[in-house]
């Protein structure tokens, strides 16, 4: 989304800032000319199938973790569920995917009378514009809406909306797309795809060579009058009667084609690189000397940067204090949280029963299990004491 300067729109010209980042269009679909945004279609990326696995792997990895909000369970349940149309599910996903996809998501705080969230409202990026103010105090934004009722909004203070950005070149003010890296490799797949095609229709076109051992006798009308027979053979009962005077040798698929349907595999370790998630997850071919805890770890750690430039947002519109957790997706089983706590109970960094109260709050351990180990540790003390 380009950058406009509010002091120059009260002029009548918008000036867009530098450093506006190409649209990521213009290579998905190289038929397409310069766009005046940065923002990505639906209809390119969900063509992509390895692209299309990623971002729908990741974001509903993403959906699946907790709002957290401290001392403030009314603003944990508006995260929890912002949006009176959709399930929070739906909502986050939306707006994730709209990260993921063009650096940048946006949504509109709606409140009630006393100035209470009442819904956040998700809003694609063709449907917003965004301003610095002439003294760079801050930003504003015009928005049209889908309902007829809000139809369009001007000069919407940044109070008023959501607006998550991935990576930005402009001091944090707009998102840059993370596929504009992927310009060449797009480009590359595109013209693979259409070789690969050609290859396979001109090689579908010859079904089989017949030759005919009768020494040159027929001529050109009765080859061809035999070759339309063979054709309309094969297409009724796909298969061909010859004598012992022909030989028939059907058209295999060859290597080089074959290897043409393989080169779209690096395209998804390309993918997996731009979003920092480990390849083998997605089909592509990865570190082949990385155990299973390696990848999760580092899938893990590409959750967490995708976690802070979220939460980060939401801390400062919100003014407290937020969390995501995400420990049911890295750690669904808790078992790393529990040797961890069993390494340090080991240490005597902790003692067990601060070990059975910790395993005991993410539900590791059962809660009859934590009031036998409580009384254990009584009687263990009242002995030690006597």
């Amino acid at each position: 989304m380009g950058l406009l300067n509010l002091s120059n729109l009260f002029k009548g010209v918008t000036t867009p800032q530098p450093n506006v980042p190409e649209d990521p269009r213009n290579f998905l679909n190289p038929d397409l000319g310069l766009f005046d945004d940065a923002t990505v279609p639906s209809t390119d990326y969900l063509k992509n199938s390895s692209l299309f696995a990623i971002l729908s792997y990741i974001t509903n990895d993403l959906c699946s973790g907790k709002f957290v909000v401290p001392n403030r369970p009314q603003t944990q349940a508006l995260l929890q569920n912002p949006s009176k149309l959709t399930s929070g599910a739906s909502f986050w996903q939306s707006m994730f995917m709209n990260l993921l996809t063009n650096g940048e998501s946006f949504a509109y705080r709606q409140r009630s009378s006393n100035q209470q969230d009442f819904q956040w409202i998700p809003l694609r990026q063709t449907q917003v514009t965004t301003f610095v103010l002439a003294d760079a105090s801050g930003l504003v934004y015009n928005i049209t809406f889908d309902e007829p009722s809000l139809g369009t909004m001007h000069n919407v203070s940044m109070n008023d909306m959501i607006h998550l950005k991935l990576v930005s070149n402009n001091g944090g003010l707009t998102g840059i797309s993370p596929l504009l890296s992927l310009k060449e490799e797009m480009t590359i797949q595109q013209k693979s795809n259409a070789l690969t095609q050609r290859a396979l229709d001109q090689g579908n076109s010859v079904h089989g060579v017949v030759k005919e051992n009768k020494e040159g006798l027929l001529n050109e009308k009765e080859k061809l009058l035999r070759a339309r027979k063979l054709s309309r053979e094969m297409r009724e009962t796909g298969l061909v009667v010859v004598d012992d005077l022909e030989d028939f040798t059907p058209v295999e698929l060859k290597s080089d084609v074959a290897n043409l349907l393989k080169q779209t595999d690096w395209t998804t370790d390309q993918f997996c690189k731009v979003y920092g998630v480990p390849p083998s997850l997605f089909g592509g071919t990865g570190d082949q000397q990385s155990s299973v805890d390696m990848e999760a770890d580092i899938y893990s750690r590409a959750l967490n940067r995708f976690k802070n430039q979220i939460i980060s947002e939401l801390k400062f519109k919100l003014q407290t204090d937020v969390d995501l957790d995400l420990r049911s997706v890295t750690d669904p089983d808790g078992r790393k949280y529990a040797e961890t706590i069993a390494n340090l109970t080991s240490k005597g960094a902790i003692d067990g029963q601060t070990a059975v109260k910790m395993l005991n709050a993410i539900g590791f351990v059962a809660d009859d299990l934590m009031a036998d180990a409580m009384k254990g540790g009584e009687n263990n003390g009242d002995n030690n004491s006597n």
